[in-house]
């Protein structure tokens, strides 16, 4: 009787876990720290004093309009950079920087409950090596986590990627990057 009853509830245990990784699964990428995706640069600006974002410089590189910006966490600073394709003032990607953290496990946990498993994560050296040639990764990553997130026909992306000296986080809109 023990035995059935345990099997029961691990069945019903089961049965949740699996709907609430669902539902975690469908929640759709937005942005990150209240910038959204499609902001201007103003409105993403004003998003930092409630997201204890600190204003570091703006530039203009290739007509891209980036903004670099700094977040204090209790356990480490991050480095922020928000990019603004040339055709348009729409944020289209948002890169952190955790400078020193070669582990992504803290960084992986934070995703996962945000986004659920990843799409992928366990590429081969020599696919992670032709993603760098291919200029689809920056050179040195030694390991990448993607979520592949289409909702309403938007397609967007999160990845976490290990280099040597720091881990990089990438959110992309990739409409909104190629100019749609």
């Amino acid at each position: 009787m023990i035995k059935r009853t345990s099997q029961i509830l691990f069945i019903v245990f089961s049965a949740v876990l699996a709907n609430v990784s669902s539902v975690i699964a469908e929640t759709p990428l937005e942005g990150h720290l209240g910038a959204r995706f499609g902001m201007s640069a103003q409105e993403v600006i004003a998003v930092f004093d409630n997201n204890d974002l600190v204003l570091s410089s703006r530039e203009t590189t290739d007509n891209d309009h980036l903004i670099f910006a700094e977040r204090k966490r209790s356990w480490i600073t991050t480095e922020l950079l928000y990019v603004f394709p040339a055709d348009s003032d729409r944020l289209a990607l948002i890169i952190e920087i955790f400078p020193g953290l070669i582990d992504t496990a803290p960084v992986r946990r934070e995703q996962v409950e945000k986004l659920g498993e990843p799409s992928s994560d366990n590429y081969p050296e020599s696919v992670l090596q032709r993603m760098q040639e291919s200029s689809l990764i920056p050179v040195g990553v030694k390991q990448l986590a993607v979520w592949n997130i289409t909702a309403d026909g938007v397609n967007r992306e999160a990845r976490i990627m290990a280099l040597e000296k720091y881990v990089r986080v990438e959110y992309i809109d990739n409409d909104l990057m190629l100019g749609k």
